[in-house]
């Protein structure tokens, strides 16, 4: 038997290998290279259709149409008069509503004036009140030591006048009785002067004893029931002042109800004028002059000018690069200088989307809204045109915010995930969306 050595044996097992080793060696490249996917180059850039924001415009009040001034097409902006309404109605109730305004405010000058007139009233009767209430202290304490040395002066005054005039008038007496020399004029003056002396000392006596017996008791009690008086007449004019205060107060709430019903009236004369709230064109005019307006009937139906969106639809494996806030390029045929936008909603529903149990050749034809922004001042961009849309960048973090406040609410439609992606008609699915 003949003996191999060793190393000739490896290199018939090698030898005889090696062709297995070739063709597994090719089937691993050839697998890498259908498995492997070429990686997206560059920005990404899809198609869509330009969409634009419509608002209706509508009365606040219902009336009679008087006057139509835009007509379908008309570009409008923002302040503009877009039609009136009849204000003959409403011209007679402001008219009303005025004159009760000036009727109210007469009512409160006369309240005003009322209470004026009681004020003074009151203080003239605490006023009052004071003095009798000095004058029953005066007679409940009696009268005073100067009072009464005040008297005593009074009656001394008289005693010592009263002895030269008692000799003078008996002096002329006796002349006039003798010899008749003192003249009849003279002797009446002495007479007088003298008598009038002896009645101011008998006065003078009197007072002087009803000094020091001070007030009598009737006296007291007249002066209790003055203050009494005094006190029940301050309490009535202050019970008046706070009835004409409380006159002013409601005076004062007839002339704010009547100046609210004013306004009221001034502003329903005012909501007659449709104003156009922003700038736009004018796409529907559904009111002609005659007929009945209704803050339930729109009278205009307004496209907004801008800012404008663009609708398009980016398929899940390109939904990544899509960000909100990035910039993206608008270009439109028949046009060369481009627009810069930029994104302000992705939804956050997939459209278009297949059964429910997805496979994974499947799973990649979902697609995703996005509405790019533009501004388009000029009203270049009409509705419905296609254009080409690439992305770019992002924006600065200003516009950011912006897209962010001017991302819209998306618009009620029915989910397109809940319907299955058939061809078959829709009468003919049941209610759980499956083909009948």
């Amino acid at each position: 038997m003949k003996k191999i050595r060793l190393p000739e044996l490896q290199d018939r097992n090698f030898t005889a290998c090696f062709p297995y080793f070739s063709v597994l060696f090719i089937l691993l490249l050839l697998t890498g290279c259908i498995e492997r996917k070429e990686e997206p180059t560059g920005p990404l850039t899809v198609n869509g259709n330009v969409d634009n924001r419509q608002m209706n415009v509508a009365f606040l009040i219902s009336e009679r149409v008087a006057e139509v001034y835009a007509e379908e097409g008309n570009r409008v902006e923002k302040g503009e008069l877009l039609a009136s309404l009849e204000t003959v109605r409403l011209e007679k109730q402001a008219a009303e509503a005025e004159a009760d305004v000036e009727t109210a405010r007469a009512a409160v000058k006369v309240a005003e004036g009322a209470v004026l007139i009681a004020e003074k009233t009151v203080e003239a009767a605490e006023g009052a009140l004071l003095a009798a209430k000095a004058e029953l202290e005066k007679a409940e304490n009696g009268s005073r030591a100067e009072d009464i040395l005040l008297a005593e002066a009074a009656l001394n005054i008289i005693d010592v006048q009263l002895p030269a005039a008692k000799n003078f008038y008996e002096r002329n007496q006796r002349l006039r009785s003798d010899s008749n020399a003192v003249s009849a004029q003279d002797f009446e003056n002495a007479q007088s002067r003298y008598e009038k002396l002896t009645a101011e000392k008998k006065l003078a006596e009197a007072n002087l004893e009803k000094v020091k017996n001070g007030p009598r008791d009737e006296e007291k009690a007249a002066a209790k029931a003055a203050v009494l008086q005094a006190e029940a007449q301050l309490g009535q004019t202050k019970a008046q002042l706070e009835q004409a205060r409380a006159q002013v107060v409601q005076t004062k709430a007839a002339l704010g109800r009547a100046e609210a019903i004013l306004a009221i009236r001034n502003q329903s004369l005012a909501d007659c004028r449709l104003i156009a709230p922003c700038s736009g064109i004018i796409r529907n005019r559904i009111l002609e002059p005659g007929e009945l307006a209704s803050p339930h009937l729109p009278a205009f139906t307004l496209a907004l000018v801008s800012p404008k969106w663009v609708r398009v639809y980016v398929e899940e494996p390109e939904l990544p690069q899509i960000r909100m806030g990035m910039r993206a390029e608008i270009r439109m045929d028949g046009r060369e200088t481009p627009w810069t936008g930029w994104v302000g909603f992705i939804s956050p529903n997939a459209e278009f989307t297949p059964k429910t149990v997805e496979t994974r050749e499947l799973r990649t034809s979902l697609v995703y809204e996005v509405r790019v922004f533009v501004e388009d001042e000029d009203d270049i961009l009409k509705l419905g045109a296609p254009v080409s849309v690439k992305f770019s960048g992002p924006l600065s973090e200003n516009r950011e915010d912006e897209a962010k406040t001017q991302s819209p609410v998306s618009e009620p439609t029915v989910s397109a995930s809940a319907l299955p992606q058939t061809d078959a008609d829709p009468a003919e699915l049941s209610n759980d969306g499956t083909q009948k």
